[in-house]
């Protein structure tokens, strides 16, 4: 791709990420304001602990509305956030640099990748219960201390489990077949054959995000600047820095883990194959 061509890629990935965040930060914002906002004289009772509420009514209706919204939402918006990276890593693992489209099917796509992490997970988290079960058996303190130990030995094996649940989840984003997902000691075999590309990608999303956390943190102090302004902008400004971080900390972490796919052999229609780099 020339430079002109890489130009407009990026500035249509930058308006798409806009659009993304903006999308998100409407009804974001509205939760915002509810805890803002400032209470009307005549809305605050005279007696108790409870203030009131900006929207004049009972207080178990007021919390009833929030968590009805809170709730609904903030599942929603984890899983369309998972399903966009988990189409971003497809099309960036096939060599498409262009951002996928902003649709509400990417929700659908979130559920699948959740269910079959979960899925992946399964086995460990059974051997969990089964050991807490058996450390149950003993003296208390005696099943404290099992517990910690079997927990602190099975460290590894929970790193190691987590790159094949990586390498699983970009096959299945590349190749779009979920049974790819669930091969465990294939999955764990590629990762660890190529153990440099790996420990190079674990530390990159660290340093990623170790970057967003910095830049968050400043931007946060600096909110003192809206705090005489209107409630709704406070939360609208609130919620767009949020968003803008995170969404880009996502997509940052999605071009990643596409790069590393490709990097060990995903991507270049050997579903079964291991390559070393």
């Amino acid at each position: 791709m020339d430079s002109g061509g890489a130009i407009r890629q990026l500035l249509a990935n930058g308006l798409r990420i806009v659009h993304m965040v903006l999308w998100l930060t409407i009804p974001t914002s509205f939760l915002l304001w509810l805890a803002l906002a400032e209470v009307p004289a005549e809305c605050v009772p005279e007696y108790g602990w409870y203030q009131g509420n900006v929207l004049c009514v009972s207080e178990d209706t007021y919390f009833l509305i929030v968590l009805g919204i809170f709730l609904p939402s903030t599942l929603a918006i984890d899983l369309w956030i998972s399903g966009y990276m988990f189409q971003a890593v497809g099309r960036f693992a096939r060599g498409d640099g262009k951002l996928p489209p902003v649709r509400l099917s990417a929700i659908a796509a979130g559920v699948g990748l959740a269910w079959s992490s979960l899925r992946y997970w399964l086995p460990f988290f059974a051997m969990i219960l089964a050991v807490k079960f058996m450390s149950n058996l003993l003296p208390y303190r005696a099943a404290l201390q099992a517990f910690d130990s079997v927990m602190l030995a099975a460290l590894p094996l929970m790193v190691v489990l987590l790159w094949g649940n990586l390498v699983g989840a970009a096959r299945y984003a590349v190749h779009r077949d979920r049974s790819l997902m669930y091969r465990r000691r294939e999955n764990i075999r590629m990762a660890l054959v190529n153990i440099k590309a790996t420990l190079a990608l674990t530390l990159l999303v660290i340093l990623v995000t170790a970057l967003a956390v910095g830049l968050w943190e400043p931007l946060e102090d600096l909110s003192i600047l809206t705090i005489y302004s209107d409630p709704i902008i406070e939360a609208a400004l609130s919620a767009f820095a949020f968003f803008l971080f995170l969404i880009s900390w996502s997509i940052a972490c999605s071009y990643l883990i596409a790069r590393y796919a490709r990097a060990i052999g995903i991507g270049d229609h050997r579903k079964d194959g291991v390559r070393s780099v």
